[in-house]
């Protein structure tokens, strides 16, 4: 499981529209744990002012951010290839933790010495 955290919101002072989402992610498995961080741009929506489903930046807690990252996350990557379904970028998250975990409990070279 995935233990997604938000770092900083970049907003618009003016509107109060959140346009970018500092977030954080880190998965354990094993005894073994990795993390990675990213931006996204948040488009119009929820974050706009002029949407009814707007929500003020003063209103906002940790759980709703995170779903606009993920949601961010899902889109389609850019550009697009016709006829070729390509990894999302939150399956791409996924694949980076899961591959830093089997990294630690399989090393691909051992490191020492013999006394």
């Amino acid at each position: 499981m995935i233990i997604w955290d938000i770092d900083t919101l970049e907003r618009d002072p003016i509107t109060g529209r959140v346009i970018v989402a500092h977030w954080r992610a880190k998965k354990s498995a094993g005894g073994a744990s990795a993390e990675t961080c990213g931006a996204v741009e948040l488009l119009p929506g929820p974050t706009d002012p002029a949407d009814p489903e707007f929500r003020p930046f003063e209103g906002l807690t940790k759980d709703i951010v995170i779903q606009w990252v993920q949601e961010a996350l899902l889109a389609p990557p850019t550009p697009t290839v016709p006829g070729v379904e390509l990894p999302t970028q939150l399956a791409d998250v996924e694949a980076y933790l899961d591959a830093r975990i089997a990294e630690q409990l399989a090393p691909p070279v051992a490191t020492g010495t013999p006394w």
